[in-house]
Order: structure tokens, then C-alpha cells, then sequence
């Protein structure tokens, strides 16, 4: 299959605003390589319970479209400035996730959709809700993540050369 992009970072990270799992903001970097012979637009997906997408933001691109497939939320966004086979883009994007974790139970994926060379994913978890039971799933087939603590108060994966299709997928309960 061609793909319009590889990604040669990826760095995310989903940050908890309150203890009660009202508000969180999920911070994502991308350093694209462009495959295609022009790139004018790419996509993103969104996931999550209560409003997954209560804010959006991007200084590097401009939200056009948004979609509901297969319970994600699939975003299409024009580039600020169409890129060209070779060049390298960089892309910023926030959202904010309202009432997305006020169950007992809480996870987050990701599964790269496009080559990626690597992938870091962190959590940061709110101050007075530690996690417990903090367990990192991969889809069979892929290569296992680095996963660090440095505290309790956050989850680093670092993931190299993440297989297109795979999911990797961090559970926890409060």
C-alpha cells in the first residue's frame, strides 16, 4: 500500500487537568516525510469517552472535516501550506477531552495508521488519583514498548518502528 506520509516522530501526551477525570488535554508532534507527490491534507483520529473532542487546536494546520467511524472520530485537516514529495512538516495538535474519565476504570491507545520510525506516548496522571493496576497491552505480532515510570504521577512508552495496524494500549484503575 503507498502512503501519503511516514512519520518520523511521533511524540503525544495526555495530561489530567482535575483529579475527577473532567478534563484532560491530549498534546500530539508529528515530523512528517512527505511520500506523496503533494500533500495538501492528513488525518487524525480521536478516541475517547464523554466529549472527546471538546476543543481542538492546531497552529500547523486547519480542521476541515470530522467523521464518526468505528467508534473513533476520524479528523481531516489542510496543511497551512501544501507540502511536496521529500519535504519534512512538523505538526502540532491539542485537544481537550471533557468527562472523559469518570469511570473507575480508565485506558488509551494508539495505533499507528501510517509508517512511523518511532512513537513515544506519555500519560501524565492527576495529582490525588494515583492509577493501580497499571497494565501495557500490544497487539500480537508487534514489538513490545519500553515502558518507564518515573513516578507515579506518569507512563512513558517508547515504541520503535510500530507495525501500521497495531494497537498498543495502556488499562488502569483509579
Amino acid at each position: 500500500m503507498d502512503y501519503p506520509y511516514e512519520t518520523i516522530t511521533y511524540l503525544a501526551r495526555l495530561s489530567f487537568r482535575d483529579a475527577h477525570g473532567l478534563d484532560a488535554v491530549f498534546d500530539r508532534y508529528q515530523r512528517l516525510r512527505v511520500l506523496a507527490p503533494e500533500l495538501a491534507t492528513i488525518t487524525q483520529r480521536v478516541w475517547g469517552d464523554g466529549d472527546p473532542l471538546h476543543s481542538f487546536f492546531s497552529p500547523s494546520a486547519e480542521l476541515i472535516d470530522q467523521r464518526h467511524e468505528q467508534g473513533k472520530h476520524r479528523l481531516t485537516l489542510a496543511l497551512n501550506k501544501p507540502a511536496s514529495r521529500g519535504d519534512e512538516i512538523e505538526i502540532y495538535s491539542t485537544w481537550r477531552i471533557h468527562h472523559g474519565f469518570k469511570d473507575r476504570h480508565g485506558a488509551w491507545e494508539f495505533g499507528p495508521s501510517t509508517p512511523h520510525a518511532s512513537a513515544r506516548v506519555a500519560i501524565r496522571f492527576p495529582i490525588g488519583r494515583e492509577p493501580e493496576g497499571v497494565t501495557v497491552d500490544a497487539s500480537t505480532g508487534t514489538g513490545s514498548p519500553f515502558v518507564s515510570r518515573p513516578g507515579t504521577k506518569e507512563l512513558i512508552l517508547n515504541i520503535k518502528s510500530p507495525a501500521i495496524g497495531s494497537l498498543y494500549r495502556i488499562d488502569w484503575d483509579w
